[in-house]
């Protein structure tokens, strides 16, 4: 049986006094010291999202960045494209897309897709590896224009690509459920695609008013797209709980199930397919405030269509709801990070013994992995809890 290394990395969401020290000591435990891509304008790096190629280069767009280390707002300023290479070498260009990034994908034949929204509008960019940006594809006019503020990480938007073409899931406010701001889960989803046939804006799931979903990812295997996603039901009530579902589909319907239940809160969910398997991790709670977060993760490595949750990481701080979470595989290690508000975490995880590594004040955006090694995409936080840069962190 293949025994597989699963890897934890932990960001909080609040700041640490002892940030800038932190780096450099978990750089001594086998951490290495951080790539900074650049300082988007008025701070708003955790609007960023990179992919991982093949060779170890990784591909992103990001906000404006302007000069380190006070940035400062510049209006109409347009997102930037960046790659960094396997021996860190950061390079950055102005695409002709405005708005905040939501999700990249890359295709692994030279293709970086962009997933943004602009005021109501969720759109789809492309940037060629020859340094060509294409002209942007606007997919709905009906985003939530609440919810667009929010970070990479929380708003409901998924992304992935293969040879030339994309697939695009996002999130819109149900219209019978009441309006924002007392209905935050109570989105419906929606997809778009020319990966596996194309059809534009379409909608995957219909639901009553008090049901949600929420935290959508997407994976590609040759000719199978996968879409995993939390549902909640009895939003913003006292008995309010929350299930993954999972669904497939090769380019026209989808069939979805359930794919785990249990404690209150399942949420914050992350997908990778590696090799043939598929490989999830999530945030479970057993209250309602999510205040008792656990890690969890699951695969059907070796056993089909039967996923087993273990408990990747439960030494969270009591009282802070940890976020969300990222998944990356490479050979026989799986990487998982994770934000929790309020404390730096530091672990890695080893199944199937356990033991944990390096942490730091900031917001996780995603986690990548190639060639067996990690590559956390972050934002680190100043004193005052402000993103002060985007950075890249190998593992």
């Amino acid at each position: 049986m293949r025994r597989f290394r699963l890897v934890v990395a932990c960001l909080a969401a609040l700041c640490a006094p002892a940030l800038t020290a932190a780096v450099p000591a978990a750089a001594r435990d086998g951490i290495g010291m951080p790539i900074v891509i650049g300082c988007p304008a008025a701070g708003n790096a955790q609007f960023s999202d990179a992919a991982i190629g093949v060779d170890g280069t990784i591909r992103g767009f990001t906000d404006t960045l302007v000069g380190c280390p006070t940035p400062t707002p510049v209006p109409g300023a347009p997102m930037m494209f960046f790659t960094v290479s396997p021996t860190g070498v950061v390079v950055h260009e102005a695409s002709p897309y405005h708005g905040r990034v939501l999700r990249v994908a890359w295709d692994g034949q030279g293709s970086t897709y962009v997933l943004f929204s602009s005021g109501t509008s969720i759109s789809i960019g492309k940037h060629l590896d020859s340094g060509v940006f294409a002209p942007s594809t606007t997919l709905s006019r009906t985003a939530p224009q609440d919810f667009l503020g929010n970070s990479v990480s929380h708003y409901p938007a998924a992304l992935t690509a293969a040879a030339g073409h994309w697939w695009a899931v996002w999130g819109e406010q149900n219209p019978v459920a009441p309006p924002p701001p007392h209905s935050l889960a109570r989105y419906q989803l929606f997809g778009a695609h020319t990966l596996l046939g194309h059809r534009m804006r379409a909608r995957i799931t219909t639901l009553p008013a008090t049901e949600g979903d929420t935290y959508p990812d997407l994976a590609y295997r040759p000719g199978q797209v996968t879409l995993l996603w939390t549902r909640a039901f009895h939003v913003a009530t006292p008995t309010e709980h929350s299930v993954l579902r999972i669904a497939t589909s090769t380019g026209e319907n989808w069939q979805s199930r359930q794919l785990t239940g249990g404690g209150v809160a399942n949420y914050g969910g992350a997908l990778a397919v590696y090799n043939g398997a598929t490989y999830v991790s999530w945030v479970r709670t057993s209250d309602v405030q999510r205040l008792h977060p656990q890690i969890l993760y699951a695969s059907n490595l070796h056993t089909g269509s039967r996923f087993t949750p273990i408990v990747a990481y439960s030494r969270l701080t009591v009282g802070e709801p940890a976020f969300t979470t990222t998944i990356a595989v490479s050979g026989s290690t799986v990487f998982i990070a994770f934000s929790q508000a309020g404390a730096v975490v530091s672990g890695t995880v080893v199944i199937p013994r356990r033991h944990f590594v390096a942490g730091m004040s900031g917001e996780m955006l995603r986690i990548m992995a190639q060639g067996s090694t990690g590559r956390l995409l972050y934002a680190p936080q100043n004193c005052c809890g402000a993103p002060i840069n985007v950075s890249i962190l190998p593992l």
